[in-house]
């Protein structure tokens, strides 16, 4: 140790071996309070001119940035280019079902894996990414799941409410819309000379797929309207003759 003093200032000169290496201070495992304490001995250090930096771990791709279509599928990436160190990238998948997807890294460069993904119930999807087993990211990335677009050429109608009803009593029929697209704007109508006196109800049992029930006094026939989104669907409007019941 060797000490000089000039004038009121006193400067000290320590020869001393290096304690901590570069990749020491980058080192996730490293305690952060320990670590912040020994920095805090050198107020004034900057780094050198070109020194390496460890960036932080991105996520980008179609399937993070629009909405992702039902049963269709989509990408995500998960790039680790601008960390220092080389770990295994894991991720986590949570949501209202178990999507399908696989993954790979890019050729070339293993800090990058690109994932395929598809899922077939709409809703939010959450993505915990890890490197070296430590969360990567503050929050989790989230994939938002959405119906296709309406297409009422794929509704299917069934029950003999479509063909035949007996006046002032119920008829009724099933619409099946879960293959349709669309976010459930199903449109009813019952035509006829005795239609203002009609009772409509319609029900949603699940999945898009609604039981309608009617009551006409009309005695010879009516048209019944089905629509999905404003467009008719296969059949309709359809023409429903009344039968009489002998007693």
């Amino acid at each position: 140790c060797v000490c000089a003093c000039m004038h009121a200032s006193v400067c000290v000169l320590v020869h001393a071996p290096q304690v901590l290496q570069p990749s020491d201070m980058c080192n996730p495992r490293v305690d952060e309070k320990s670590m912040m304490t020994y920095l805090s001995y050198f107020p004034q250090a900057e780094l050198k001119e070109g020194a390496p930096v460890d960036g932080v771990l991105k996520c980008y791709g179609p399937a993070l940035e629009s909405n992702v279509v039902s049963d269709a599928p989509s990408h995500f990436t998960i790039d680790a280019t601008d960390k220092l160190d080389e770990e295994e990238i894991t991720w986590r998948v949570s949501g209202p079902d178990t999507p399908t997807y696989d993954s790979r890294h890019r050729a070339g460069n293993p800090k990058i894996v690109d994932v395929d993904f598809q899922a077939k119930t709409p809703g939010t999807y959450k993505i915990d990414v890890f490197y070296g087993g430590e969360p990567a990211m503050a929050e989790p990335q989230t994939i938002r799941v959405v119906r296709p677009a309406a297409d009422a050429r794929r509704v299917k109608c069934s029950g003999p409410g479509l063909q035949m009803f007996v006046p002032y009593e119920g008829a009724g029929f099933s619409v099946d819309a879960n293959m349709a697209g669309g976010t459930g704007l199903l449109q009813i109508g019952v035509e006829g000379e005795g239609c203002p006196a009609a009772k409509l109800v319609v029900e949603h049992v699940g999945e898009f797929v609604f039981d309608v029930r009617y009551v006409c006094k009309e005695e010879t026939s009516v048209l019944v309207h089905v629509q999905w989104h404003g467009e008719h669907v296969p059949g309709s409007p359809f023409t429903v003759n009344a039968v009489q019941v002998d007693l």
